[in-house]
């Protein structure tokens, strides 16, 4: 069976590393690179990553792939903290709970609060929250005014309008258990990126880069044409590894309308990345620096992890790219929040910088693409998305990649073997 994968991202190779040790696999890279939003870049001659990936024990599949690679040494889990800066003052958010120590709500609503983040950590389904929006579940189980306070400038971060976001979302960040303990790659995401690569090769696989997909097609004898900037070529199936907003533009109407792409939108992100001469703070790996008014800045220090003086800053955006002057401004608040989490910090300390953005980073978790996801729309036998599988964890992360992946395998096969 030959098999195209379109995207070498981190899903795409993850497909590929599944498929090619039982097909013939093609993967089809626009870039001349592979590893996507895993990639790394240089910056005063240290290989760093566009944005920085983390792991948590709970990470089982990834990290069996990991062990698989012979990468299990490069991988250690470290102790770390986090830290809210709310009006000036530092707190410790080191575990979930440090949320009751917060200021601004009353004994009555901290209670709540705890009640229910015990009852989010024992709940494994957060497909029963769903019918919330992620604002009605806080507030209904809490109060208006710790969602205003706590969870609300975090939804506007990520989301600017928040109002479509699920509960389900929520429940899935909070139960990702990264608060206290990380683990890293030596080296970063580059080492698995090449391991995966080399695996993929050795199995016979091509990767083409820079090959632009211009379309597919269904053939009537159930095949798929997949059409570059210069070729056809027919396949038994395509796994496209892309935004579904990207998959859309790739089908004729007809296809389009037999996948009912399920519709959400999409995150585009950026991130700015800071090299200092000095560290930032000990111990601490995320700061969250909330403001009086306006979305807060989010700061992850490497330091703490890798002993690497950087730090980065993380931007997202519905379906627009920053511009030259959002990016002046988003430096500008930057170099505030570092004053803040440091009094000491001066703008000497910085060393280096780089800009990075990429588009349709990430679906957005609204209830009803949730919905169209667990009710499997978007399948046509031999074509298939991963970002329109249903995987219980939700989040987009390296470890529901790798999981997705072994979805589309178990599925393939069992299509083969029917």
């Amino acid at each position: 069976m030959k098999i195209a994968i379109i995207g070498a991202g981190i899903s795409g190779l993850m497909c590929a590393y599944r498929l090619s040790k039982k097909f013939k696999v093609s993967i089809f890279e626009r870039e001349n690179y592979v590893g996507g939003l895993c990639s790394n870049i240089s910056l005063d001659n240290l290989r760093i990553e566009k944005y920085n990936h983390f792991f948590s024990r709970q990470d089982s599949e990834i990290i069996k792939v990991i062990q698989d690679l012979g990468l299990a040494n490069s991988l250690s889990f470290k102790k770390v903290m986090q830290a809210s800066i709310i009006d000036g003052e530092f707190f410790d958010m080191s575990r979930i709970f440090s949320l009751l120590c917060l200021p601004g709500v009353s004994i009555i609503e901290k209670i709540k609060l705890a009640v229910f983040l015990i009852n989010v950590s024992i709940t494994n389904d957060g497909l029963r929250f769903n019918s919330q929006s992620a604002s009605e579940w806080i507030e209904n189980n809490c109060s208006k005014n710790v969602f205003d306070r706590y969870f609300k400038p975090m939804l506007e971060f990520k989301f600017q309008n928040y109002a479509d976001v699920s509960a389900s979302y929520l429940w899935a960040r909070i139960k990702e258990g990264k608060q206290n303990e990380i683990g890293v790659l030596s080296g970063g995401m580059e080492g698995l990126l090449s391991a995966l690569e080399n695996k993929i090769r050795q199995s016979g696989a091509k990767i083409k880069l820079s090959s632009t997909i211009r379309g597919i097609e269904r053939t009537k004898n159930n095949k798929w044409i997949l059409q570059t900037e210069d070729s056809l070529s027919e396949f038994d199936c395509i796994v496209c590894c892309i935004s579904l907003k990207e998959v859309e533009k790739l089908c004729d109407e007809e296809l389009k309308n037999d996948l009912k792409i399920p519709q959400t939108d999409y995150l585009f992100a950026a991130s700015y990345i800071i090299k200092l001469k000095k560290p930032l703070s000990a111990g601490y790996w995320l700061f969250i620096n909330h403001k009086s008014n306006g979305v807060p800045n989010i700061i992850i220090n490497t330091s703490a992890l890798t002993g690497d003086n950087l730090v980065y800053c993380p931007v997202y955006k519905r379906a627009n790219i920053i511009s030259e002057t959002e990016k002046e401004n988003i430096f500008k608040d930057l170099i505030c929040a570092l004053k803040n989490i440091n009094p000491d910090f001066d703008q000497t300390w910085v060393e280096k910088k780089v800009f990075c953005q990429d588009t349709f980073v990430e679906p957005v978790l609204m209830n009803k693409f949730i919905d169209q996801l667990v009710a499997a729309v978007g399948r046509v036998q031999g074509l298939y998305l991963p970002d329109a599988i249903y995987e219980r964890h939700l989040l987009k992360t390296v470890n529901t990649q790798a999981i997705r992946a072994q979805l589309v395998f178990t599925k393939i096969m069992e299509g083969n073997l029917a």
